[in-house]
C-alpha cells in the first residue's frame, strides 16, 4: 500500500483547492457558502451535488458519492490513490517521485506517465509522415475535403503511411517497450511473435484529454478498404463511452456560448470547424453514453 506523506498531501491540497478540479468538471453556481451543480456520477435534472470549499470536500445528496478533491479525480477519472496524487501534483506543479507514491502506486503511475509518452511520440511522428514527402496522398485528401492548415495544425492531424511496421521501428528504436505500445493501441501482436502497426495508410486523428494530452487516435483510410474508421481500443488512459472528441479546443467555445453543437465524427466536426463554428464536439462515432451526457450538462446548459 502507497504510504504518501502527510506533507505532501497537504501541499497538493492548498495549491489544487477543490472547487477549481471540480469546477474543470461540473458547471457549479454559488448556494450560500457551497457551490451546487449537477452530480457528473449519476444522471439528474435537479442539482443535488455540493462542494464546500472551506472543508474541502464535496458530496451527493442524490447518488452518496463524496470525499476530497483526490477521491473526486479518482472516482471521475477512474485512477487509483497515487495515481490522482500524481495527476494534481503534475497539475499544480509539485514535484513529486515516484518513490513518494510507493511501491504500487509508483509502478502504476510510472506506467501511466510510459503510456502517455507513447502517444506523444506517435502523434508527433505521424505528424512527421503527414508533412514530409511521403504524406502526399493523405494531404491531397484533406485539401479535398476542405480541411485548413489552421485546423489541421490545432488538431494534430497526422498520417499513418502504408507499411507494417513504421510505428513500431520508431519506438523501438527509441528504447520504448512495444508491450506498453500494445496495450494503448498502436501496435498488433503477430501469431509468431513481435508486433506490427493498427494503423496503416490512415488519417490520423489524437483524441485528447482535458489537458489536451494524447489518450488516443482515431484513423480514417485513405483509399479503398475496411474499416473505413479504425479507432484505439479502451486503456488505462482512454474510454471511448467517457471521451467527446474536440472537448479541448472548444472549451473557451463552450464557456462563451453556453452551447454545444454536437455531430457523429471527426471529420464533421472539422467541417464546421473550417466554417468558424468552435463549440462543436463529436461522439467518436456512436450513440450519446450517459457519461458523455452527463459530461455535456456539466459544460453547457444548451445542446443540439
Amino acid at each position: 500500500m502507497a504510504i504518501i506523506p502527510e506533507d505532501k498531501l497537504l501541499e497538493i491540497k492548498d495549491a489544487a483547492p477543490i472547487e477549481a478540479v471540480v469546477g474543470q468538471y461540473v458547471k457549479l453556481t454559488q448556494k450560500g457558502r457551497n457551490l451546487l451543480g449537477l452530480c457528473p456520477f449519476h444522471n439528474e435534472t435537479k442539482p443535488s451535488f455540493t462542494v464546500a470549499p472551506d472543508k474541502g470536500i464535496f458530496h451527493c445528496f442524490g447518488c452518496g458519492a463524496g470525499g476530497n478533491v483526490f477521491s473526486f479525480l479518482m472516482q471521475h477519472q477512474r485512477l487509483t490513490f497515487p495515481e490522482a496524487v500524481e495527476e494534481l501534483a503534475r497539475r499544480c506543479g509539485i514535484p513529486i517521485t515516484f518513490k513518494d507514491l510507493g511501491p504500487e502506486g509508483g509502478r502504476q503511475a510510472q506506467k501511466r506517465k510510459l503510456m502517455q509518452e507513447i502517444n506523444n511520440l506517435a502523434a508527433a511522428f505521424y505528424t512527421a509522415n503527414l508533412e514530409g514527402s511521403g504524406g502526399e496522398k493523405a494531404r491531397a485528401y484533406l485539401k479535398k475535403r476542405g480541411l485548413t492548415p489552421e485546423v489541421v495544425r490545432d488538431f494534430h492531424l497526422g498520417y499513418a503511411a502504408d507499411e507494417w511496421d513504421g510505428l513500431r521501428k520508431h519506438l523501438q528504436n527509441r528504447g520504448i517497450s512495444l508491450d506498453v505500445a500494445q496495450e494503448v493501441g498502436l501496435l498488433m501482436p503477430r501469431p509468431q511473435g513481435g508486433f506490427y502497426d493498427r494503423f496503416r495508410d490512415r488519417l490520423m486523428f489524437p483524441i485528447l484529454d482535458r489537458q489536451s494530452r494524447v489518450m488516443a487516435f482515431g484513423g480514417r483510410i485513405i483509399g479503398q478498404g475496411e474499416p473505413k474508421y479504425l479507432n484505439s481500443p479502451e486503456s488505462p488512459l482512454y474510454s471511448k463511452g467517457r471521451t467527446l472528441y474536440g472537448l479541448p479546443q472548444a472549451q473557451e467555445a463552450l464557456r462563451q456560448t453556453g452551447a454545444a453543437l454536437v455531430v457523429e465524427g471527426y471529420l464533421d466536426l472539422l467541417a464546421l470547424r473550417v466554417h468558424g463554428i468552435a463549440n462543436v464536439l463529436a461522439t467518436l462515432g456512436t450513440a450519446l453514453t450517459r457519461e458523455q451526457v452527463r459530461l455535456l450538462k456539466n459544460q453547457v446548459a444548451k445542446t443540439v
